[in-house]
C-alpha cells in the first residue's frame, strides 16, 4: 500500500475508529483485524473511484474524469503496466514518470 492510499483514506478513517477504540478501553493491539479491514475498504474505494474516473457516465459520478489526460498513476495504468510487454509499455510512456515508478 502506497503512503498516499493511508494519507487521502485509511489515515482518515482508521483514526476516528481507533479513537473510539481506544476512549472505550480497549487495546488497539487486540483489534488489528479492524485495521486490515480498513485497508480493504480503502484500496476497494481507490479502485472503484478510479474505475468510475474512466468509465463512469458524468452526469451519474457528477464530474468528467480526467486521470488519464492528467497522467496520474491510477489502478488501470497499474494494472496495464503489470500485464504489457515492452513493446506496449513504450506506448505507455507518455509521461515517463509513470511508467519509471513501475519498471
Amino acid at each position: 500500500m502506497h503512503w498516499v492510499d493511508y494519507l487521502l483514506f485509511i489515515f482518515p478513517i482508521f483514526t476516528q475508529v481507533a479513537c473510539a477504540l481506544v476512549m472505550s478501553g480497549e487495546n488497539l493491539d487486540n483489534h488489528i483485524d479492524v485495521k486490515n479491514i480498513i485497508v480493504e475498504m480503502g484500496t476497494y474505494f481507490q479502485v472503484q473511484d478510479d474505475y468510475l474516473d474512466c468509465f463512469g457516465e458524468p452526469e451519474k459520478i457528477g464530474k468528467i474524469g480526467t486521470d488519464i489526460e492528467d497522467f496520474k498513476c491510477s489502478w488501470l495504468v497499474v494494472k496495464a503496466l503489470e500485464r504489457c510487454n515492452e513493446e506496449q509499455k513504450k506506448v505507455l510512456r507518455v509521461r515517463k514518470t509513470i511508467v519509471n515508478i513501475f519498471v
